[in-house]
C-alpha cells in the first residue's frame, strides 16, 4: 500500500538536500501549475494503477543515436532547433524561409525574418534544409518499403514480428546509404502506431494452397463478370434472375462482452444450446429489375429429415413461403431439384438467364433438364457459375 504522506515527506527531504540554498517564497503561477500536475500524477498513476511504477527492464539507447533524430522520436522533429551563426531555427521555420526566398528578394526576407542579416546565413539555411530534406525523404522510403513488405507478407498469411520489421528497415537503409539509422524499438513503436499495426492472435491456420486458390478465385470472378456483361444485353432486366442460399442459426448470441480484467473463462447465457448449433436455410430469387420472386424457399432442420404431422400443423401457412426440411438444415442436390420444380419453374414463363454460385449441388444441368425441357431449347439454357 502506497502512503502518499511518506512519499511527500521523503521527496521534500531530497529536494532540500539537493537545493539547500532555496528559500520558501510566494508561490507563482507556474508553481501552482506544476503542483496540479504532480497531484494528477499521484492521483491517477500512483493510487489507481496496478502496473509497476518503474520498469527496470527499459534500456535507453540515446547515446547510440546520431543526427538521424527521426530514428528515435519523429514527433520531436518539428521542435528540434538547428544553430546557424548562433541563432536557433526550428526545422519548419527554416523550410518556410527557404520557400519564401524563392519568390522574394533578400531585403524582403530580412524584413520578414529579422535574424537573417547576411546572405551567407540564408545560404547555410538552404544547405541544411536540402540535406535534412534528403534524409527525411530517404527515411520515408524506408517506411514505405517496410509497410509494402508487411502487406505482402500478410497477404501470404506469413507471421511477422518486430524483428522482421527491423530487419527489413535495416536492409533498406543499407541500400539507401543512410548512416546511423538502426531501427531501434522506438522507431518500430511509431511505425506500428502510424500504420495501425498491433500484435494479434492467429485465429485461423491455412496452407499455401489457400493463397494460390484465392488468386484463382479472383481471376475466375473477373472472367465471370465479363461473361455476364456480354450476355445480359440479350435479355430484359426482368428476365435476368439471381438466386442464392443463406443459412441462419436459430439463435445468435453476442460473442463479446465487458468483463473484469483477468477472468479466465467468460460465460455467456443462451436459452438453448440446440438453437445455437442448429440452423435453417433460405433460398431467394431476385430479378435484375429489383423484384423479389415469391415464394421464398425455406429448409428447416429436422432430425428425421421429414416434417412430421405435428410440425406441419404448427408451421405458419403463407402463400409467399415454401417450406421443406433436411437433417442438417442445409440444402442438398435433392432439395435443389425440389426447389427448381416447385419454386423456380412456376415463377417463370419465358426464356431467362439464371445466375447461381459455383456450389456443385446446384450447377448440374441435369437437375434442370427434365423440368425445363418443355419450356426451352438446349441453346436457350444458360447457367453461369459465380
Amino acid at each position: 500500500m502506497i502512503n502518499v504522506n511518506n512519499i511527500l515527506y521523503m521527496f521534500n527531504n531530497l529536494v532540500r538536500q539537493k537545493y539547500p540554498e532555496l528559500a520558501q517564497s510566494e508561490p507563482s503561477c507556474k508553481d501552482h501549475e506544476l503542483a496540479d500536475q504532480l497531484f494528477l500524477f499521484f492521483n491517477h498513476q500512483l493510487l489507481n494503477s496496478t502496473e509497476p511504477l518503474v520498469d527496470h527492464t527499459v534500456k535507453l539507447d540515446f547515446d547510440e543515436y546520431d543526427d538521424c533524430s527521426a530514428d528515435y522520436h519523429e514527433e520531436d522533429k518539428n521542435d528540434a532547433a538547428s544553430n546557424v551563426d548562433g541563432i536557433k531555427y526550428p526545422y519548419d521555420t527554416m523550410c518556410a524561409i527557404v520557400e519564401y526566398s524563392k519568390n522574394h528578394t533578400f531585403n524582403s526576407i530580412n524584413r520578414r525574418y529579422k535574424q537573417i542579416k547576411y546572405k551567407e546565413q540564408l545560404r547555410r539555411i538552404k544547405q541544411y534544409v536540402n540535406v535534412e530534406g534528403t534524409k527525411i525523404q530517404k527515411l520515408q522510403r524506408v517506411d514505405d518499403f517496410v509497410y509494402a513488405e508487411f502487406i505482402r507478407l500478410r497477404r501470404c498469411c506469413l507471421p511477422i514480428h518486430d524483428l522482421d520489421l527491423r530487419r527489413l528497415a535495416i536492409e533498406k537503409t543499407h541500400d539507401l546509404n543512410i548512416v546511423g539509422f538502426k531501427a531501434f524499438h522506438h522507431w518500430i513503436f511509431y511505425f506500428k502506431r502510424r500504420h495501425q499495426i498491433s500484435s494479434t492472435k492467429v485465429t485461423k491456420l491455412v496452407t499455401k494452397n489457400h493463397s494460390e486458390d484465392r488468386d484463382k478465385i479472383l481471376k475466375f470472378a473477373e472472367n465471370f463478370v465479363q461473361t455476364v456483361r456480354n450476355t445480359i444485353s440479350d435479355y430484359a432486366a426482368d428476365h435476368i434472375l439471381n438466386s442464392d442460399q443463406s443459412s441462419f442459426n436459430y439463435d445468435n448470441p453476442s460473442t463479446r462482452t465487458l468483463a473484469i480484467s483477468g477472468e479466465k473463462i467468460i460465460r455467456g447465457h443462451v436459452k438453448s444450446m440446440n438453437a445455437v448449433t442448429h440452423s435453417y436455410t433460405i433460398m431467394t430469387i431476385i430479378r435484375m429489375a429489383g423484384e423479389l420472386i415469391e415464394p421464398i424457399f425455406i429448409c428447416l432442420q429436422e432430425s428425421t429429415g421429414k416434417l412430421g404431422p405435428p410440425v406441419k400443423q404448427s408451421i405458419y401457412q403463407a402463400s409467399n413461403i415454401h417450406v421443406s426440411c433436411s437433417k442438417s438444415g442445409k440444402l442438398t442436390k435433392t432439395h435443389i431439384q425440389y426447389w427448381a420444380e416447385n419454386v423456380l419453374s412456376p415463377s417463370i414463363s419465358e426464356d431467362c438467364l439464371l445466375l447461381l454460385d459455383s456450389w456443385s449441388g446446384q450447377t448440374d444441368p441435369n437437375i434442370y433438364d427434365d423440368i425445363f425441357i418443355k419450356k426451352s431449347l438446349p441453346l436457350d439454357r444458360y447457367f453461369f457459375r459465380q
